[in-house]
C-alpha cells in the first residue's frame, strides 16, 4: 500500500511541477561549469526542495538524502521521477555518505544538497558541503531560489511549497571553489551570506 501511494504521489507531483513557470539569472555561471566538464555540487537551503527539484532535469544528478524514515520515502519519490539518491546525512551515517558521494563526484555525477538539512537549524549549514568540494576539487554552485506563490508548512525549515502555476526564481550564483581546508570555514560562510540575499541579480 505505500508503494502504491507513492507512486501516486510522484505522479501527482509531476502534474503540478509541470505547471511551474521558471525564470532563471546568472545562466552564465551555471554555464561555465557545465562547459567544464566536470562535475559540481549544487547547494540550496532545505526549505527549497521543491523547487529545487522542479526546475531541473535529473540527469546525472545524485541528490543527498538522509537515512531517516522521512528520507526512504523522499528517496522512492526522487527515484519515480528519474533522479538517484545519496543516502545519509550529518546526524546519521555520515561517513560513509560522504564516501559515497566523493565516490559520485570522481564518476563525474553532479550533487545537489539541501546544507542545512536535514534537521537544522534553518539556514545553517553543516560543513560538510565544503569539505565535499575540497576533497572532490570540485565547485559548490549556490542556488538562491525564490517561489513567488507558495503554501509555507510550519516545520523547522519554514518548508515552501510552491502553489500550482506559481513562478519561481533562481539564481545561480558566482561558484565557490575550496581550495585549502583552512578556507573551508570562511567559505561556508560566504555561501550562507549568499544564498541568505533575498534580491536576485
Amino acid at each position: 500500500m505505500r508503494s502504491v501511494l507513492i507512486y501516486f504521489l510522484s505522479i501527482v507531483l509531476k502534474i503540478i511541477f509541470k505547471t511551474y513557470r521558471v525564470e532563471r539569472f546568472g545562466l552564465e555561471n551555471h554555464q561555465r561549469l557545465m562547459n567544464n566538464g566536470k562535475p559540481f555540487i549544487y547547494a540550496f537551503w532545505h526549505e527549497h526542495i521543491i523547487s529545487a527539484t522542479s526546475t531541473h532535469k535529473p540527469d546525472n544528478i545524485w541528490a543527498m538524502i538522509s537515512s531517516s524514515d522521512d528520507g526512504e520515502i523522499a528517496t522512492r519519490i526522487v527515484k519515480h521521477m528519474g533522479f538517484n539518491a545519496v543516502r545519509g546525512s550529518s546526524h546519521r551515517r555520515g561517513a560513509a555518505a560522504a564516501k559515497d558521494a566523493l565516490r559520485k563526484l570522481k564518476e563525474g555525477k553532479l550533487l545537489a544538497i539541501a546544507i542545512d538539512g536535514p534537521k537544522g537549524p534553518r539556514r545553517g549549514p553543516k560543513a560538510g558541503v565544503a569539505q565535499l568540494a575540497y576533497l572532490g576539487k570540485v565547485a559548490i554552485l549556490p542556488l538562491k531560489i525564490i517561489p513567488l506563490n507558495f503554501w509555507q508548512f510550519n516545520s523547522w525549515d519554514k518548508f515552501k511549497f510552491p502553489k500550482p502555476f506559481s513562478i519561481i526564481k533562481i539564481e545561480y550564483c558566482e561558484p565557490i571553489f575550496v581550495n585549502k581546508s583552512e578556507e573551508m570555514e570562511l567559505l561556508t560562510k560566504k555561501l550562507t551570506e549568499t544564498l541568505n540575499l533575498d534580491k536576485l541579480v
